[in-house]
């Protein structure tokens, strides 16, 4: 950083990784040219190669490109990725070095996709890296990170660079879980509730379901397992509304800031909300749907009803009622 002090210019060490600029086609080359000379009378060394200026511009493996206005992983970055994560496979083996390297290869890449895609299954890399004691063989986390990535990596759209003005949204989808609470005498049994309304149907539409015992007991065991109830109730109303929701912009409520917070990250420190939360996002994907997360309180959340197995609202407001649908990864 250069600052002029009366007559005198002080040089003071600033430190930074990547710096962009833009610019029009015809100053381009001329603004290139002053933001190399300033680096140069500053004493700041860089590398030429690392200058990247044009329609399109590639940096650490992702390409700008600024004709067809897209952003993807170049083809050779993705086969460098996935010849990595094969011979790791291979060898059944990941040191924590190595770990840390992925994870910054990966993480760069996904920072490029839309949506929280693959965030989640980067959580075992780091755990890897920061392990108390030396570590090189594969967990099962591990694996499930490798083979995960290797699917995004070849199924991965490209990510649009074209701004999208405020149209507003094509659908809102409310989504809810009950879990009986002890202290309170209840006795009913788990269920998730999910109400969605959109643009181009003029009856909104519910659900419901209550919680198979073979999904739950998959869960990691605690007192109450409302967090998991209202996480599962996301990818439920996902699978339910599926068609629907294709290609659409939608705001999805949520009253759980737990599950919120799982789903705008992308992963969470619980193994078993962790996986819902990939599980969304994948679907998200696949779906090619673009999603807002948000909270909204419990008592303004439509869903509440449904998930207690209450359709008064819904009977009265003469909502439709669609059978829920429960994707075959959570009966595993």
């Amino acid at each position: 950083r250069l600052s002029l002090v009366g007559s005198e210019m002080c040089i003071r060490d600033s430190y930074y990784d990547d710096k962009f600029g833009i610019e029009s086609h015809k100053t381009i080359a001329s603004a290139d040219e002053c933001v190399a000379n300033l680096h140069k009378i500053g004493g700041c060394d860089y590398a030429d190669k690392k200058r990247y200026v044009g329609d399109n511009p590639t940096i650490l493996g992702v390409t700008y490109d600024l004709v067809e206005m897209i952003l993807a992983v170049k083809e050779d970055r993705k086969e460098e990725l996935i010849n990595v994560m094969r011979e790791m496979m291979a060898a059944d083996r990941m040191t924590p070095g190595e770990a840390a390297k992925l994870k910054g290869k990966l993480g760069f890449a996904g920072s490029h996709f839309w949506g929280k895609i693959g965030r989640c299954f980067i959580r075992s890399l780091s755990e890897r890296q920061y392990a108390r004691s030396f570590r090189a063989g594969l967990n099962d986390a591990l694996r499930i990170c490798l083979w995960e990535w290797e699917g995004i990596l070849l199924d991965v759209k490209a990510k649009s660079l074209i701004y999208k003005d405020a149209q507003g949204v094509d659908a809102v989808v409310y989504t809810d879980g009950y879990y009986p609470d002890a202290r309170k005498g209840d006795s009913d049994e788990p269920r998730i509730g999910a109400v969605i309304f959109t643009r181009d149907r003029e009856t909104p539409m519910a659900t419901t379901i209550e919680i198979p015992k073979a999904v739950m007991d998959q869960w990691i065991p605690r007192k109450t397992q409302v967090v998991m109830v209202e996480s599962i109730a996301v990818v439920i109303a996902m699978e339910t509304f599926g068609e629907i929701l294709q290609g659409k912009r939608v705001l999805w409520m949520i009253d759980s800031e737990a599950v919120l917070g799982a789903i705008v990250k992308g992963y969470s420190d619980r193994c078993d909300i962790c996986n819902t939360a990939a599980m969304f996002w994948g679907m998200v994907r696949s779906r090619d749907v673009e999603v807002y997360a948000d909270r909204i309180p419990t008592d303004g959340n439509l869903s509440d009803g449904p998930s207690r197995g209450s359709w008064r609202i819904a009977a009265e407001s003469g909502w439709a009622f669609v059978p829920a649908q429960i994707p075959a990864d959570l009966m595993l």
